[in-house]
């Protein structure tokens, strides 16, 4: 995550947050935790390289609904999560350090554990791929399909610990 555009670090009217998927994992030290202002390289892959609009007040970077695309690693296939309408929300403390959360709507395929190629990966791990694809059309809660009605995207929010870092 990346805000850019700041002219006062409590109270910017017109930042642009960038969501960024990495080329390589975070450093960590001996004891499990990411190292601090580690330079990060961004992915050349566009789709997973979101900008979304923003302000920041009183040190609290809160954004305009967007659209982001993140991967990640799902049983050694790389699987995505594309959010809808997702707002971003973190309180950047001194240090900056930034807890907040990141909520909206995530497509149900990519929650769906029977799509796409993810079906072996979920059965190895014990899921029951027709009960929880059942579920997931069941709490499907937004973005209705014109034509068939059904909601295509599950309502989400992701609690966020961040760190400081350099992007490249």
């Amino acid at each position: 995550i990346e805000v850019t555009g700041v002219t006062d670090p409590k109270n910017s009217p017109d930042v642009t947050v960038g969501v960024y998927n990495g080329t390589s994992p975070m450093m960590i030290d001996a004891n499990g935790h990411m190292l601090p202002y580690a330079s990060l390289t961004v992915t050349d892959d566009k789709k997973l390289q979101s900008t979304l609009h923003g302000k920041i007040e009183n040190g609290v970077v809160m954004t305009e609904p967007g659209d982001i695309a993140l991967e990640y690693d799902f049983g050694g296939y790389p699987s995505y999560y594309h959010f809808k309408a997702v707002r971003l929300k973190l309180d950047i403390a001194a240090d900056g350090t930034a807890k907040g959360m990141l909520a909206g709507y995530i497509a149900a395929s990519d929650v769906d554990l029977t799509a796409h190629a993810k079906q072996a990966s979920a059965e190895m791990i014990g899921y029951d791929c027709p009960t929880f694809s059942q579920a997931v059309r069941r709490y499907a809660d937004g973005f209705k399909d014109p034509k068939t009605g059904q909601c295509t995207a599950l309502s989400t929010a992701f609690a966020l610990t961040a760190i400081p870092a350099f992007v490249i």
